[in-house]
């Protein structure tokens, strides 16, 4: 029975920029013209619903259509990778590379990339709590060109794979620039993040030194009194005792500001140790993404001899 994935409500995530709000890029089906329809309603339909896609893998093996296995194996990547959680380990680019290079070697193996690709892209967790990227998008150039590639990957797009792989090369550099930003970025977040720690750990001692300054201080006030009442009794006497009383309650009123001084200078390292933690989130984020692409193409690569095998 055809599954959706499930997800929590969701509050309209952060828009950082404001994209496109229709894209015009079309599929041109290479299909029979009465199974347009369906694959129109296939494009059409919430990503996650999975119904409308294996009701088109039944048709297709009714008819004996070879693309059938590729609509089912799609429909079961789908699944997994919507259960799939990223691992500790992150994955380089170079060592990227390096797995998927032998795999598009073969055209079957190319469209089997292509398809973890599109994955990728849906479902890594963004910087937004996590949510799957795809929610995220607000440009519709984004999902229109990936899912084309999908389309493409499963058989049904052969005409458009140029165009749509050379938007989606831009895309790849874009994403692979700004990577490398947010690697920056991080390293920056994490240098921010030790100084900060830093500033909070002096700013605890001052306080903690202030906090001992006012104890002494009040300690300081309760033996003033004690002497401003003998003074009172002793007539001569407690007009020193008073003066010193002043001076006492003076210093006490110098270390209150210093310990006034010591708190606004912690609190204010808090808030930059929250910013350096937000900036470093942001760069665990695309930590996360790799992560989550590479256990995805573990998973995906176990099937590259199956498909290599398909004609």
């Amino acid at each position: 029975m055809a599954t959706k994935a499930k997800r929590r409500p969701l509050e309209q995530p952060p828009q950082l920029y404001k994209g496109a709000e229709s894209c015009d890029f079309r599929p041109e089906w290479d299909a029979p013209a009465d199974l347009v329809p369906m694959l129109s309603a296939c494009h059409a339909a919430d990503f996650d619903d999975l119904t409308p896609l294996l009701a088109l893998a039944d048709l297709l093996a009714e008819r004996g259509d070879p693309r059938e296995r590729w609509v089912r194996l799609g429909c079961d990547l789908w699944t997994t990778a919507a259960g799939l959680k990223p691992g500790r380990k992150a994955w380089a680019y170079d060592d990227a590379k390096a797995a998927l290079s032998p795999a598009c070697e073969t055209i079957p193996g190319w469209r089997l990339a292509c398809v973890w690709g599109h994955l990728v892209a849906w479902h890594a967790p963004s910087a937004y709590d996590g949510v799957p990227m795809g929610r995220t998008w607000v440009d519709a150039r984004v999902p229109a060109v990936s899912r084309c590639v999908w389309w493409w990957a499963l058989g049904f797009l052969p005409s458009q794979a140029d165009a749509a792989w050379s938007q989606a090369d831009a895309a790849w550099s874009q994403a692979y620039a700004a990577g490398s930003q947010a690697s920056a970025a991080g390293s920056q977040a994490s240098a921010a993040w030790s100084q900060a720690s830093a500033a909070w750990r002096q700013a605890s001692a001052a306080w903690s030194q202030a906090s001992a300054a006012g104890s002494q201080a009040s300690a300081a006030g309760s033996q003033a009194y004690a002497a401003g009442s003998q003074a009172y009794a002793a007539g001569r006497q407690a007009s020193a005792a008073w003066s010193q009383a002043s001076a006492a309650g003076s210093q006490a009123s110098a270390a209150w500001r210093q310990a006034y001084a010591a708190w606004s200078q912690a609190s204010a390292a808090g808030s930059q140790a929250y910013a350096a933690g937000s900036q470093a989130d942001a760069a665990g984020s695309q930590k996360r993404v790799w992560s989550f692409a590479r256990r995805l193409w573990e998973v995906c690569e176990s099937k590259l001899s199956v498909v290599n095998d398909w004609k």
